[in-house]
């Protein structure tokens, strides 16, 4: 898929309460993309959502590049 695909496919709703996501629509495709790919959401906690290729222990004692998007929702 190309990064403009990509892009298109990831902007469609998210909302939250400032607590949790309400809409999950951008989420969901997320997940839906990276289904068949070696990549897991290990964390979803509240509005945090972290995705890895590999187990955190994994990596300890290793360097590693975080990549972080802040994702803009509508608050409602």
């Amino acid at each position: 898929m190309e990064l403009t695909q990509l892009l298109s496919a990831v902007t469609v709703l998210n909302k939250d309460n400032g607590t949790r996501f309400t809409e999950t629509s951008r989420l969901d495709t997320i997940n839906s993309l990276l289904w068949n790919s070696r990549y897991r959401r290990i964390n979803a906690e509240g509005l945090f959502h972290l995705y890895a290729a590999l187990p955190l222990n994994s990596l300890r004692g290793q360097e590693v590049i975080v990549v972080s998007a802040h994702v803009d929702c509508e608050a409602g």
